[in-house]
């Protein structure tokens, strides 16, 4: 799995996040790379430009934000949080209409630098059902697989 997941593009200026002051503060957030591999329900892999969250010293990332990507008709996105140690996976089937979140029933067990500059977490996680909406019609109740990530430079420090 390790050689089918590794990242194919080093993060660049291009997976940054908008720095226009949009609705969404991305002031400590610098570009990076994501790839998901799963193996359950699909074979499916994808890589697109991630979103890395530094703490306020730039010393080291506090998430990664995989930005959406297209495989087939599912869009995927992921979320890692090291300060809350949450793990999300979303999929949204255009073809379908399914739209669905899945979290770890444990605490995410990623393998990463003393910075956390890159690295993996195993993708192993459930279905999260709306307990007012129930299940989404025909989602998967597992998703398997691994997520990488990779962060490039850190953006420039916040005023304080």
């Amino acid at each position: 799995m390790d050689s089918v997941c590794s990242i194919t593009q080093a993060p660049g200026p291009a997976d940054a996040p908008p720095a226009d002051g949009s609705e969404i503060d991305t002031s400590n957030d610098g570009p990076g790379r994501w790839r998901l591999c799963l193996t359950e329900p699909t074979l499916t892999a994808v890589e697109h430009s991630a979103w890395c969250r530094w703490n306020a010293d730039r010393t080291r990332v506090d998430e990664v934000s995989g930005v959406p990507t297209t495989g087939g008709s599912v869009d995927f996105d992921a979320w890692l949080s090291f300060t809350g140690s949450k793990f999300e996976v979303h999929l949204n089937d255009s073809a379908t209409g399914l739209i669905a979140s899945y979290a770890p029933l444990v605490a995410p067990n990623a393998a990463t630098d003393p910075n956390r500059l890159g690295g993996t977490v195993p993708v192993d996680v459930a279905l999260v059902v709306d307990p007012e909406a129930g299940s989404p019609a025909g989602a998967p109740l597992r998703v398997v697989g691994q997520m990488r990530w990779l962060c490039g430079e850190p953006p420039p420090p916040a005023w304080r």
